[in-house]
């Protein structure tokens, strides 16, 4: 991820949303402490697998961060506002999903499936990825 990270702009979208995160991607236990519930802190430490979730910080905090997705697969729309509470691509249908994102603020999504593969990204406004695009580090 830190070799795509020069095609965000936190001028340009102020947030970033990753979703289907396993911080863990092979299918294993591992020593963790994940909340049981928000709402009474309750917390557990102990064996966990399967772990998956979504994220949402400004773009700034996941440029700071960006090394630690270096060993992962990452799906993540950046956008110039954080997405609704609502907002559950899983129930849309997919051929809606650039529309559904469009309308909420995305400005560009970025999908790499796993982290030795090629990345796919979709710029939501015309010249967006060409002008981004000039900062990516040489081959």
């Amino acid at each position: 991820m830190s070799r795509l990270a020069p095609l965000l702009d936190p001028a340009a979208g102020g947030h970033v949303w990753i979703f289907g995160h396993w911080p863990e991607p092979a299918l294993r236990w591992w020593e963790a402490t994940v909340p049981l519930d928000r709402h009474s802190g309750t917390t557990f430490t102990g064996q966990v697998r399967c772990l998956r979730y979504e994220l949402q910080m400004p773009t700034a905090a996941f440029l700071e961060q960006a090394p630690a997705f270096d060993r992962h697969g990452l799906y993540l729309v950046q956008a110039d506002r954080p997405m609704p509470d609502t907002l559950w691509l899983d129930r849309i249908d997919p051929s809606r999903h650039d529309a559904v994102l469009v309308g909420n603020g995305a400005v560009m999504s970025l999908s790499l499936p796993h982290a030795v593969e090629t990345a796919q990204v979709i710029g939501f406004t015309p010249g967006l990825l060409a002008a981004r695009a000039r900062h990516l580090p040489p081959d």
